[in-house]
């Protein structure tokens, strides 16, 4: 994995978050509104990773297999929690 990829990751859990966390609760009566932002959100982090993509040495650097998959379950781990202590 990419450490591009890492980062596209917790980008795209810090997304969920916002949309569980503040997006939902302040839209809960109007969902087509909540997904719209939700969409909005989502297509502008991938939009700036994907012009990130490429112009960083650092970004572009390999991780051994089991540091990514520890790294990619511990981001999952932190998020799903960071959602269900703050809900």
């Amino acid at each position: 994995m990419r450490r591009s990829t890492l980062v596209g990751l917790i980008v795209a859990m810090s997304a969920f978050s916002v949309y569980f966390l503040v997006l939902d609760p302040l839209f809960a009566d109007n969902r087509q509104v909540a997904f719209i932002a939700y969409t909005g959100i989502w297509f502008s982090s991938s939009f700036i990773s994907r012009k990130l993509e490429g112009r960083f040495a650092f970004l572009d650097k390999r991780m051994d297999a089991q540091s990514s998959v520890w790294l990619s379950i511990g981001v999952f781990a932190f998020f799903f929690l960071l959602i269900e202590v703050l809900s």
